[in-house]
């Protein structure tokens, strides 16, 4: 294994190790009932949580095995309290300048600020919070479940 592969964060050395395989298993079997899932932007119904946080699941859930996609809405000014989940995630920043951190306590002085295009790696069980001190912010946000969210009794 090079240096460079060893680097890579788990979730992306996984897929770059599956992907020879996957590549051999769909052009040996397709699946002949199978068809691409297309979304609309109009047909994305973000729900509110008790954070502030609006959000939708876009392809399936994170309380289920397999890869879930969510779109999600920060309406300007919410803060996300610092929390983790079991399993890393990937968040695109799709419009707005989103500020992000990681550690136990919401700390302004540490965030990073990011421009849409922004990709933010978050590794397993890492406290980690956003901020859309700008204005509303939609972030897409990509994973494997199983998995939860989890906020420190702590705080």
């Amino acid at each position: 294994m090079t240096k460079k592969f060893a680097k890579l964060p788990g979730l992306a050395r996984r897929l770059a190790l599956a992907a020879p395989f996957l590549i051999v298993a769909c052009e040996a079997a397709p699946a002949e009932d199978a068809e691409i899932k297309t979304i609309a932007p109009d047909s994305v119904k973000l729900v509110p949580s008790p954070t502030g946080v609006m959000a939708a699941y876009v392809v399936g859930a994170q309380n289920q095995p397999g890869v879930f996609v969510i779109s999600t809405l920060y309406p300007a000014g919410v803060k996300s309290k610092p929390h983790t989940h079991p399993n890393e995630r990937i968040m695109i920043v799709q419009s707005g300048t989103f500020y992000a951190g990681s550690g136990p306590v919401f700390d302004e002085s540490k965030v990073r600020k990011l421009e849409p295009g922004s990709v933010i790696y978050i590794p397993a069980n890492t406290l980690h919070w956003g901020w859309a001190k700008d204005g509303d912010v939609r972030v897409e946000e990509t994973g494997m479940g199983p998995t939860a969210n989890q906020f420190p009794a702590t705080q």
